[in-house]
Order: structure tokens, then sequence, then C-alpha cells
């Protein structure tokens, strides 16, 4: 399935979607089925939820947002979900890290702001910050019990308009979470549950101003 999703420029681009599997689909031989199947693959591959933190992060909030398919599952996408005709990059980090041996807390990782370039039909774009909305998402869990994913308890989300992004920090290309917390109002800790009514509210502050 393609969609086509406009960029800041106002070009239009075509996103095309992959057909989504249901996890039975069976690995085969020489026409014949083998005895594993892709829900195994991702078991296999996936099982360990803080080392793919991102893609857990960008699954928790098309969630909240109902949707049920994704908008960067190409991998090149400049943003990772479309909604109402705004872009939204997520970015997540913990205090826990799966490769750490000692029990002591890691150091939170900043989060990634830096502009980019886009290119569309090798006409390169001017480099900025390929999208509308920030969903910043924090896993506060501190103990490898605790830093679960699955618990959504121990997730917050900062939501900040990327206007505001461009604004306060410029050409930064990192943003720690004490900055973060620093910037009103945009600091306040937001749970999972909230999350739309949110985003509704900052997308309809921006149709306003557009």
């Amino acid at each position: 399935m393609e969609e086509k999703t406009k960029h800041q420029s106002g070009k239009e681009h075509t996103t095309e979607r992959p057909e989504l599997l249901n996890g039975n689909e069976t690995f085969k031989f020489n026409r014949k089925e083998l005895g594993f199947n892709v829900k195994d693959y991702w078991r296999f591959q996936f099982s360990n939820l803080i080392d793919n933190l991102g893609f857990v992060a960008e699954f928790l909030i098309a969630q909240a947002l109902n949707k049920d398919e994704p908008d960067n599952a190409m991998g090149w996408t400049v943003f990772d979900a479309w909604y109402r005709n705004k872009r939204i990059e997520v970015k997540a980090t913990s205090y826990w890290q799966a490769w750490k041996k000692s029990h002591k807390i890691s150091e939170i990782r900043n989060f990634s702001i830096r502009k980019t370039y886009i290119d569309y039909q090798n006409n390169k774009s001017e480099k900025a910050r390929q999208n509308d909305i920030y969903i910043f998402c924090l896993d506060k869990g501190k103990t490898k019990e605790t830093a679960n994913p699955l618990n959504l308890e121990n997730w917050v989300f900062y939501i900040v308009p990327t206007k505001v992004i461009n604004e306060t920090f410029g050409d930064q290309k990192v943003l720690s979470l004490k900055r973060l917390k620093k910037l009103e109002p945009y600091n306040k800790e937001i749970t999972w549950e909230k999350i739309k009514i949110v985003v509704d509210g900052i997308i309809d502050n921006l149709n306003k101003v557009e």
C-alpha cells in the first residue's frame, strides 16, 4: 500500500508500506515448509526489548494514536509517524541498559535532535528537522525488573512542537533530559494514555497558526 505525504517544502513523496505479517508465515526450502516461522524469528531476534527500545517506543506511540501500521517501515523515512497530516519523530532512552554488567544505573543518553537533509529525485533539501512534533520517551525503570518496557507505568513522555525545538536549540544536535525538563511548558511528564490528547492539542494549535 502506498501513502503520499508532504514535506515541509511542499513536495509530495510516496511511502510504500510493506504488507504486515501475522507471524505464522513459514520459512521454506525447495517449496517445502520448514518447522519454524516468522514468529519464531521475532522471538529469536527481538525478545530483548531494552536493546530495541526505539522500536518499542515507536510502537507505543502508534498504539496511543490508534495507528495499526508503521509509517517508517522502509527504514529511510525521515519521520516515525504520520498523524493528522503532521510528521512525528519518536526518540527513546532509559536508565537501564541491557549490556550493563554492574547493578549501577546508566547515565541517560541524550536525545538526538540533529538536522538532516532529505533527497527527493536527487534534489537535496535544506538541512532541517524533518518533522512537526517530537515525542521524547523515557523508560524510568532503574533495575532489570522495573525497566521492563512492557510495563507502561514505567514510561513517561515529553511532547514538544518542532518549532519550539528550532527556536530554543537552533543547530544543536542533542538534547539532554535535564535541559528537556526545563523546557516550559513542555517539560510536563505525560503518561501513555494521555499521549493522543496532548498530541491532538498541539496539532490544533499548529493548525491555528498555519
